[in-house]
């Protein structure tokens, strides 16, 4: 986009905010009032241009929703979208959709297993539905196995605030803020920690979760968009610049549900009587 073009649209959206609520300068204070504190503070500089890089995904999570249920549409779509959302802690695009097909197995397996859960030093055991995977997300599997809801308003701050709006936000839930470490990068609160000799990013606090979703839902809703939409350009926007890997799920679920040379075998994946997961015999 040339500079003229995005100072059209700089000025033009002025104008409409200045139009709708007569003072900008009262409109900032109101704003400077009203966002939560938080440590670090959220910064605004790049927010403009991380939106207008992904501005062609602004309808990601619903697009990724429908994608999801039309690709298991003999499984529950709430099902598919919070076992992918609990598989996305710390996983790219492809990991989270090998990680995904794993829990829906052990979902329908209806097995029980005994796994080590707690810090290196001090390992418990626990009855798990699920084996395999990081603690944080064990919880959430066995949880939502025990027909716990991801998007029942009663369970949405506890903890998981993150992949529980993942959930909600490729479902129903517009105005459903998920906030990762690529959201906190935009805004420049990026917390860093030392894990096993790696640097590595850390979940937001609860205090910039909190500004983060109020900013986002309030700009949205003064330019006509919806929170889950601004999200999701403002978290495409950022990626491209600091990361080439995909964002789509659709192609890395779509390769593990082709049969390639055996097509004329089989059919759609579908909940197995014997346990688990199956593709239909043709």
């Amino acid at each position: 986009m040339k500079a003229s073009e995005l100072e059209t649209i700089l000025v033009s959206g002025a104008l409409e905010i200045q139009i709708r609520h007569r003072s900008i300068s009262k409109m900032k204070d109101v704003f400077r009032k009203k966002l939560p504190k938080s440590d670090p503070s959220l910064l605004f500089s790049k927010i403009t241009r991380y939106v207008n890089n992904g501005m062609m995904d602004e309808f990601w999570y619903e697009g990724t929703g429908k994608e999801i249920k039309d690709l298991f549409d003999g499984f529950d779509p709430e099902i598919i979208a919070s076992l992918l959302s609990i598989t996305s802690i710390r996983a790219t695009v492809t990991s989270n959709a090998t990680k995904f097909f794993k829990a829906l197995q052990q979902f329908y397996e209806n097995k029980i297993y005994t796994v080590l859960v707690g810090n290196r030093k001090n390992r418990k055991k626990m009855n798990s539905a699920f084996r395999g995977f990081l603690d944080a997300s064990l919880y959430h599997l066995n949880s939502l196995k025990n027909g716990k809801s991801m998007i029942d308003p009663a369970h949405r701050l506890v903890n998981g605030r993150k992949i529980k709006n993942f959930t909600d936000a490729m479902l129903s839930g517009v105005e459903a803020i998920v906030d990762d470490v690529w959201i906190t990068r935009a805004f420049g609160c990026d917390r860093k920690r030392v894990f096993r000799s790696r640097t590595t990013s850390q979940s937001p606090t609860k205090a910039i979760y909190d500004a983060t979703e109020w900013y986002l839902q309030t700009v949205a809703h003064l330019v006509g968009k919806k929170g889950r939409g601004l999200c999701a350009m403002i978290w495409s926007g950022v990626r491209q610049e600091k990361s080439k890997s995909s964002t789509r799920y659709t192609e890395a679920l779509r390769k593990r549900l082709d049969h390639g040379l055996f097509v004329g075998h089989y059919g759609k994946l579908m909940i197995s009587e014997k346990g688990g997961i199956e593709f239909e015999s043709l």
